[in-house]
């Protein structure tokens, strides 16, 4: 359990940061690179927490969880949303209005982790 506060601390960290991030009207190619980062890592830790409570509830030991990849977490979280959202197979980049819109879920969710609604 203390290695899930750590993660769920990290993770309200990243969310401080890209919050902070999308503040900026119009944010430099650093702040939009670290800015892609910190989703992958959101992602990562997000996955991370997924597999130790899945670990636990089935009977193993949650420190089994490992941090996966970036390029395994990008892709396969809420593909069917996202191509729902962009209205089909459109794979195209998200343009900034488009990734910014998400922010709030992100924000939500992380009230969730805290105990708030």
């Amino acid at each position: 359990m203390k290695e899930e506060g750590k993660v769920l601390s990290h993770i309200q960290r990243l969310v401080a940061e890209e919050h902070q991030l999308f503040e900026h009207p119009s944010p430099s190619q650093d702040q939009s690179t670290r800015l892609a980062d910190i989703q992958v890592e959101l992602d990562q830790c997000w996955d991370l927490l997924r597999q130790r409570r899945a670990l636990k509830e089935t009977g193993h030991k949650p420190s089994e969880a490992k941090v996966r990849p970036a390029n395994v977490v990008k892709g396969y979280e809420g593909l069917e949303r996202w191509k729902e959202y962009r209205g089909g197979e459109d794979r195209r980049p998200l343009r900034r209005r488009e990734v910014h819109s998400f922010a709030p879920l992100r924000a939500r969710a992380a009230r969730c982790v805290q105990g708030e609604r």
